[in-house]
Parts: C-alpha cells; sequence; structure tokens
C-alpha cells in the first residue's frame, strides 16, 4: 500500500462515515489520521511498513492495526461495507464547495438528493430554501456552483439541447424570407452532449434575412462580405449558430455542417475517385452521397469510423428504429424508488404499444432505493399475479436489478433469483475501485447463472460522473461467453453503454438490451429519444434483445431460467 493509496482509504473512510452520521467521533478519527499520514513524506512511510521505523505519531493504535493489515494485502472490508450503505451520487455532490458531508446527509435524508441533477432541480423548485440549515442564499451558490460544473464541462445533455433548439426554432421561423430550416451539427448526429446547435436556414435574399436576424437578441453576425452567419450569444446555453445561404446551396451546406471533419473529408474524397464534384449544387443529401457512388448514410453514423468505407462495400448495416422494440426489461415502480404504480407503469407500456414489460425494481443492497427483500420480491411476484388478468394483451415480466457486490457476487441468494423471469445485474457502490478489481467484479456477476443483463455497464453519468474503469475486452469475452445482454441504459443523463464500445459489444455477438430504466410513468419513452444514440454504435434489429415479440422473448427467458436452474444444480448438487 502506497503512502497516496493509505490517505485515501482513510479519506474515503472519513467521508463515508460522515456521510453516513452514524460515528462522528470515529470519522473525526479517520478524517485526523488521514491529515497526520498527509504531513508525513512517502519515503517515511515506506520506511515505517519496512519495520524501519514507528508509526507516525498520534495515529491511533486500531486504524494503525487497520492500514497494516490493507498493507499486507487483506481487503478493505470495512470500507466496501460503508460504501454498500451510501449511495455513489452523494460524493460527487461533495465535489461543490458549499457541500460538506454532513449537508449532504442532509439532503439525502431530508429529500431523497443523491445525485447533482437532482440537486440542481430542487434548487430550481425552491426546495433547499425552507431546508433547516440551507437557506435562500446556500440554495443560490449550490446552483451557481452545479452550473459552473457543466459550463467548465462546456457540453450539454440531449434534452436541455433539444430544448432550446426548438425554442430557438420558433423565433427563427418569424423572421421573414425563410424558405427552410433545418437542424445539423452534433445533434443531428445525436451526439449524448453537445456544445453547439446549428441551423441552415435557406433563404431567398440571404443577405436581407441576415440583417432580420442580426436584430434578435444576442445576435453577432460574423465580419466580412461573404459572412453567411449569425452566431445567437446566451449565457448558460450551448452555443447557437444559423447559417444563411440561398435555396440552391443549402443541401451541400446541410451536408458540410452535420458530418464530423473526417466523414466530410473522406466523402470528398470518395468524391474526387469518382470524378465527381459538388457542382453543379446538387438538390439534396441523397444527390451528394449517389455522385460518391453511395446509398445515403444515415446521419448518427458520420463520424469518420469507417462508415464511407463500408457504404462503398455494401456492408452499411440497416439500423434499429425506435418502432422495432416490442417491450422493455427495467423499470422501477412504486415497490422501490419509482413514482408510478405497477398498475401505472404496465399501462402505460401498453400504451406505447408494448408486447411486454419487465419490472426490475431494485434489489435489499439499495435500501436507499426501498430495495426490495426477497419476501417483498415474493409478494410483488403475487401481485404481478394478480395483475396480469387486467392486461391480457402485455405480458408483465417480473425481474430485480440486483446490485453487484464488491466481490462480485449478487445481492440476493439463489432462492430468490430462481422464481423471477430476468435479472439485471448492476454496480452501484464501490465505484472507485481499481480496473483490475472492477473487471473482476463485474466478470463475475456476469458468470452467475441468474444474470440476463447487466445493467448500465460502465456507472457514467454524463457531465457528472465518469465511468469507472474496466478491461472492456475481459468484460465483453465473458458476456459473450456466458450469452449475457448488456444493457444500453436510454435516460440522456446515462446513455450507456457508449456507443463508441457498442460495435466491440455485437461483433463478438453480445445482445444490446434497449432499456430505459424508467422511475415515471414518462421516463418509458427515454427508449424512444435514447435509441437515436445506440444507432451510432452501427446496431441492427438483430442485435437487440428486445426487439423480440412476446412469445420469443418468453421463450428466451424460459431457455434462460432453465440453464440457470440447471447450473446451480451442478454448484450445489
Amino acid at each position: 500500500m502506497t503512502h497516496r493509496a493509505a490517505i485515501q482509504y482513510l479519506e474515503q473512510m472519513a467521508t463515508a462515515l460522515a456521510l453516513l452520521g452514524e460515528s462522528p467521533a470515529m470519522a473525526a478519527w479517520y478524517a485526523q489520521a488521514a491529515r497526520v499520514l498527509a504531513g508525513g513524506e512517502g519515503a517515511g512511510w515506506e520506511a515505517y511498513l519496512a519495520g524501519q521505523r514507528d508509526a507516525p505519531e498520534a495515529l491511533p493504535p486500531n486504524i494503525e492495526e487497520e492500514l497494516l493489515g490493507l498493507a499486507r494485502g487483506e481487503s478493505p472490508l470495512r470500507l466496501e461495507a460503508l460504501h454498500l450503505q451510501v449511495p455513489p451520487g452523494l460524493f460527487e455532490l461533495l465535489a461543490l464547495d458549499s457541500l460538506d458531508p454532513t449537508r449532504v446527509r442532509t439532503l439525502w435524508r431530508a429529500l431523497r438528493i443523491v445525485t447533482l441533477r437532482q440537486l440542481a432541480r430542487a434548487c430550481r423548485r425552491d426546495r433547499l430554501a425552507r431546508l433547516d440549515g440551507f437557506g435562500p442564499q446556500l440554495q443560490n451558490v449550490i446552483l451557481a456552483e452545479i452550473e459552473a460544473l457543466h459550463h467548465r464541462a462546456g457540453r450539454w445533455l440531449r434534452p436541455a439541447a433539444a430544448t432550446l433548439a426548438e425554442e430557438t426554432a420558433e423565433t427563427l421561423r418569424r423572421v421573414k424570407g425563410f424558405v427552410s430550416l433545418e437542424l445539423a451539427g452534433e445533434f443531428r448526429r445525436a451526439l449524448e452532449t453537445v456544445d453547439e446547435l446549428v441551423w441552415v436556414l435557406a433563404a431567398e435574399q440571404p443577405r436581407l434575412t441576415l440583417g432580420r436576424l442580426a436584430s434578435l437578441e444576442g445576435a453577432r453576425l460574423e465580419e466580412g462580405p461573404a459572412a453567411d452567419t449569425v452566431n445567437l450569444i446566451a449565457r448558460e446555453t450551448p452555443r447557437r449558430r444559423i447559417v444563411v445561404v440561398p435555396p440552391s446551396h443549402a443541401a451541400v451546406r446541410f451536408f458540410l455542417e452535420t458530418g464530423h471533419e473526417n466523414h466530410t473529408r473522406e466523402l470528398l474524397a470518395r468524391l474526387a475517385e469518382e470524378g465527381a464534384a459538388l457542382e453543379p449544387l446538387p438538390a439534396s443529401e441523397e444527390e451528394i452521397y449517389a455522385r460518391a457512388g453511395l446509398g445515403l448514410i444515415p446521419p448518427e453514423l458520420r463520424e469518420g469510423r469507417g462508415e464511407v468505407a463500408a457504404a462503398a462495400q455494401g456492408r452499411l448495416p440497416e439500423l434499429v428504429r425506435p418502432d422495432e422494440l416490442r417491450g422493455v426489461l427495467h423499470l422501477h415502480t412504486s415497490w422501490s424508488d419509482g413514482s408510478g404504480s405497477l398498475r401505472k407503469m404496465v399501462k402505460t407500456a401498453r400504451e406505447l404499444g408494448w408486447e411486454y414489460v419487465g419490472v426490475a425494481d431494485h434489489s435489499e443492497a439499495a435500501f436507499y432505493a426501498g430495495g426490495l427483500t426477497p419476501e417483498r420480491l415474493r409478494k410483488q411476484a403475487a401481485r404481478i399475479r394478480e395483475l396480469q388478468p387486467e392486461f391480457p394483451d402485455i405480458r408483465i415480466f417480473q425481474g430485480v436489478e440486483c446490485d453487484i457486490l464488491p466481490d462480485g457476487s449478487l445481492d440476493l441468494p439463489p432462492e430468490a433469483l430462481e422464481p423471477l423471469d430476468f435479472v439485471v445485474a448492476s454496480v452501484h457502490s464501490m465505484l472507485r475501485m481499481p480496473a483490475d478489481q472492477m473487471t473482476a467484479r463485474i466478470v463475475r456477476a456476469i458468470e452467475h447463472p441468474a444474470t440476463v443483463i447487466l445493467g448500465h455497464p460502465s456507472g457514467r453519468m454524463l457531465l457528472e460522473r465518469e465511468s469507472y474503469p474496466v478491461d472492456w475486452d475481459a468484460l465483453f469475452d465473458a458476456a459473450a461467453r456466458c450469452e449475457v445482454a448488456i444493457e444500453f441504459n436510454a435516460p440522456a443523463e446515462r446513455l450507456d453503454l457508449d456507443w463508441r464500445l457498442i460495435r466491440a459489444a455485437t461483433g463478438r455477438g453480445i445482445s444490446i438490451c434497449v432499456n430505459p430504466d424508467a422511475h415515471q410513468p414518462e421516463a418509458l419513452r427515454n427508449v424512444f429519444t435514447g435509441i437515436e444514440t445506440a444507432r451510432k454504435g452501427w446496431l441492427t434489429p438483430q442485435q437487440v434483445l428486445n426487439t423480440k415479440t412476446a412469445p420469443e422473448m418468453e421463450a428466451y427467458l424460459r431457455d434462460r431460467a432453465g440453464r440457470a436452474r440447471a447450473a446451480q444444480a451442478r454448484t450445489n448438487p
């Protein structure tokens, strides 16, 4: 154990204990021990471990023994046990200067706030102003710090960008003289976050239209006699750029403003190879690609990642469409931390035209989310059996989102998992493990015979939390070997599995399950927007688990359950 690792361990213990609030004195001891070690040198720590010098002064004996055990290779069981009790997002809240563990604990206990996004929403709804120990002034400071974090990232989630895009488009449509208005750029390519919104506006009199746009609030007209762009500048929003061209130039400019520069470069080179050009001006994007001897490449794929060569060889896939999903296998109800009743969630799923829906409330380890004990799972199963006759046209599958514990085991015992239709195995705690340990942890969970789907596999929260480090090749190899599907978690703040990794997964024959991870009825629609980004991974209907029909899914899950029981019987004859 290095000097820095020892300090980090002590700091993490102090933070976890402070967040739980059950042992203030012990939290203070660990914090003091971290300060003691931090005041020394790495060489002195190494000498102490080698028995060449005494323990650092003022290091409590019990903590000293704990550190020595870790240095001998013992597992940090105390820290793991504490982290299982703390929602991982609470550690992200501590990135704000205005919050200490005591305040974070208050937010968690009083308002059930466990992520930066929830905290920002609560501030905007004025909920902290009335909370003991906070007040309006601190609420404003917290919100400003969160927004500063987002601004430092320089990017925005798709829902926020989409709202601004629609508001801006409504304003632009009121400007006289335009023929067409198209949103291009990163948003059209369905990137998970964007830093700029770009429109191509076709107008019969571009200079006159530019003048009208220049009168809009925050407008800045680019300089130069050939300038054709207006920038709309405002605080706390993505950059907005409006390119104004004659109708005859619209298709070419739409193409140029959409693709990544690598894609554009490759397509133009392809045009040159074919002896073609963009003159005379094409009337559509289809015509541009046709001149290059290609069919239209979907905007989501225009990233310069081999799509031009694949199109030339006839290997470009037919991408999955939202209407090809027949159901979903990950949603939460009021049985755990969802706000919608079981009936309401099923009813909404039926209204969306799905053939089946998979309920996957949290397991017991996620106590902060009202996770289900084996007994409550059995009661939920009985309730589903009662409810199913009311919904004869949609099959209700019962599953669970089961926590992957730090050692890679699943939170619930085999006898609790055996009656379920499926299991989504997910990491919710100890997100900062080293890559080799996290990889081994997830691989062991994949190898559990009950696991059907690996949930939100990287654990990332866009603009809030990076994914934990894992060896993706090892993880994908395990999923392929065990025939475990990997989830594409569709909420805009996750969009996980990262689309850049999807091709590596599907190339090994792994199925992707596009799930809403919905906690409210309206959030079931997450799949319809999230799948736009999943398509960037060249995802086809055949590669998506939940394009199966209800009978096909029932047979698939029944087969999986049979194999799980057989594996369990071999393990415990």
